[in-house]
């Protein structure tokens, strides 16, 4: 049976069957209870606007399905979308992009990213290298927000030749500064060399880090020498490293 057609001047628009209400359907139907269906083939929406929002076709909010996604959209460029649970903001999606969390309205905090990914690392050497091939070269990540948690595992089949200071190269994202931050210890085997410690320095807006060591407890940071890298060398470990991306 139709309704309403007087006031919205489309004959059958609306229709009612049993408790359920449709709009744009002659037949609906929900799981339980009373259901309002809004139904169109391809975009059925609902929209939301008030005296701040304007009623243009761009103003307000609007729910609607995209195939078969739920959208819900806030049309207002410079206004927020919030969750509220017993009366309370729980969540909040920031006009400029980013989550917060029980009513915490500052940009700063909000969670920006989330991100899974691989890289691989490499050692360079900071002014040359060549010849080097890898039996692995395993490197994963997480970002959450602008911190990015990194795991990694390397080892030669062959050294190569190195010139300057050793790197590790190939982070899945520039560091922040300020430099001279150790990022964490490595695991290691089969090194040339007699260390007690090896680490990671970053090099600020950049995507790699000096490694380091230490050959006697009480000793300042030293750089490894020639023979720190062998044939079956084994670099690995785990790091985090703050980024602006």
């Amino acid at each position: 049976m139709s309704k309403q057609t007087d006031l919205i001047n489309i004959p059958d628009a609306i229709t009612v069957s049993g408790s359920n209400v449709g709009i744009g359907t002659s037949s609906p139907a929900g799981v339980s209870g009373t259901s309002l269906v809004v139904h169109d083939t391809s975009a059925p929406r609902v929209r939301l606007t008030n005296d701040t929002t304007g009623q243009a076709g761009t103003d307000g909010s609007e729910i609607t399905v995209n195939g078969s996604d739920l959208v819900i959209e806030n049309r207002e460029n410079t206004a927020n979308t919030r969750f509220y649970n017993g009366g309370a903001e729980k969540l909040r999606i920031q006009s400029g992009g980013g989550i917060s969390f029980n009513g915490d309205t500052a940009a700063a905090n909000a969670l920006s990213d989330y991100e899974e990914g691989t890289w691989t690392p490499r050692i360079v050497g900071s002014s040359s290298e060549s010849g080097q091939s890898y039996q692995r070269q395993e490197g994963y990540y997480t970002k959450i927000g602008n911190k990015v948690f990194c795991r990694f595992i390397l080892n030669f089949s062959a050294r190569g030749s190195f010139s300057g200071d050793y790197i590790m190269d190939g982070f899945p994202f520039n560091c922040e500064g300020p430099s001279d931050i150790n990022l964490g210890s490595l695991y290691h085997s089969y090194v040339g060399q007699n260390v007690i410690y090896i680490g990671l320095y970053n090099r600020p807006n950049d995507n790699k880090a000096y490694i380091w060591i230490k050959t006697q407890a009480g000793q300042s940071r030293e750089y490894p020498n020639s023979s720190f890298l062998t044939n079956d060398t084994e670099l690995a470990g785990s790091f985090t490293i703050q980024t602006t991306a």
